[in-house]
């Protein structure tokens, strides 16, 4: 008889809407789906469900609580409650063999859980919270120790890198029980065989050289050293067009930015995009961006990169924190200077100028992308909850 494994998955971040278009949010559903696709059955259990984007298994959303007398942190603290009560009236009927939780402010629900039902906890970090956002918090020394004590009473804490890692081993954190699992792809949804004639046709991208982007539109992303680098480029050549796919709050602003400067022609913004199309945009690109600003850390895990890889695109990406070990400069894709508007231009001209460079590029990133997937990521889990259960040493990994 075959055993399959329980989870529960808790996702206590309410700024993740488990179907909402977010990375964090793909983030959630492949993970979790990675996790049933190695057979395991997993509920999730969430602060916001979201709406946008499909997710074959059922959600479990826990209303958060939502008084503006109270401020953030104690609708935080509170909503959380409200996940741990429900969760435990759950588990009561259908006990889980272990909690997966990604960690959110206040996110003391799961490891109380778990001491209650006496099952493991494995808490995925992708954002050391309590310190990013302190000058926000009414009550930051809390939010600090119950961030360190989840992350010390947890059996295992998943980070996205290497330095995700050193920041927790710094806070204490033993290095056993640190598993690094950087943001993956879907190998089957982002095939390079994909076709992304459709889309090129559609926003009269035909016969040009295009260069996209897929992500949130904030600054510290990149987007206004794309605009530069756009308006350098096309103010000499008409052969280039740019697309860039998602939403933000500098959305008008680089609408704005594009009437101003004459660039509508050949600059496509298209909104936000349901995930499951973002692999036939991606087919339209040739050539993918990434062009981070400067942040020290910087421990991010972008899933972009990943998805242009899988799909043969050559990336034009900041050197900094794990992009720099996964993008290897002039063989896999090209590195750049943070918030470096000119080094971007003259990258992409000299992608654009070299069918056979952005080619030889393309294969070498699909190549490299073959270990960085979720299921890989699924995997690494269940083997290291399989090994906390038999009092075995957990596997180690390298990408």
């Amino acid at each position: 008889m075959i055993n399959i494994v329980k989870i529960a998955y808790l996702c206590s971040d309410v700024g993740v809407p488990v179907l909402g278009f977010k990375g964090c949010s793909v983030h959630v559903r492949e993970m979790a789906s990675a996790l049933a696709g190695l057979g395991a059955d997993v509920s999730v259990y969430a602060l916001l469900k979201g709406q946008g984007n499909q997710y074959p298994n059922v959600i479990k959303e826990v209303s958060p609580f939502k008084k503006k007398w109270m401020g953030r942190d104690l609708c935080l603290i509170v909503s959380n409650m409200n996940l741990y009560l429900t969760c435990k009236k759950q588990f009561r009927v259908r006990k889980p063999n272990f909690i997966y939780e990604r960690y959110g402010l206040y996110g003391w629900a799961g490891v109380k859980l778990a001491r209650e039902f006496s099952i493991p906890i494995i808490v995925e970090i992708n954002s050391f919270l309590a310190e990013k956002e302190k000058d926000r918090l009414h009550f930051p020394r809390l939010a600090k120790r119950l961030e360190t004590l989840v992350l010390k009473r947890a059996e295992t804490v998943c980070c996205l890198s290497e330095i995700s890692k050193s920041l927790l081993l710094k806070g204490g954190v033993a290095g056993e029980k640190i598993l690094v699992t950087p943001d993956g792809v879907n190998l089957d949804k982002f095939s390079k065989n994909r076709d992304g004639r459709e889309i090129r046709k559609r926003f009269g991208m035909e016969g040009k050289i295009v260069v996209g982007y897929i992500g949130v539109l904030r600054r510290f992303w990149g987007i206004y050293t794309i605009l530069e680098s756009a308006r350098e480029i096309l103010s000499q050549r008409n052969d280039f067009h740019f697309i860039v796919i998602g939403e933000g709050k500098e959305y008008l602003d680089m609408k704005k930015f594009l009437e101003k400067n004459n660039l509508t022609d050949n600059f496509t913004m298209t909104g936000t995009i349901p995930h499951d199309d973002i692999p036939e945009y991606i087919a339209a690109i040739d050539i993918g961006l990434a062009p981070y600003g400067y942040e020290e850390p910087f421990y991010a895990s972008p899933m972009k990169i990943f998805e242009y890889m899988a799909m043969g695109k050559p990336i034009i990406a900041t050197a900094q924190g794990q992009i720099k070990d996964i993008i290897r400069h002039g063989e896999n894709g090209l590195l750049m200077e943070p918030d470096d508007s000119s080094g971007l231009a003259k990258a992409i001209r000299e992608l654009g100028s070299n069918k056979d460079m952005m080619k030889n590029m393309g294969l070498k990133a699909r190549a490299t992308v073959e270990s960085y997937t979720w299921e890989a990521n699924a995997r690494k889990v269940l083997d290291t909850y399989r090994a906390l259960v038999n009092g075995e040493t957990a596997p180690s990994y390298e990408n």
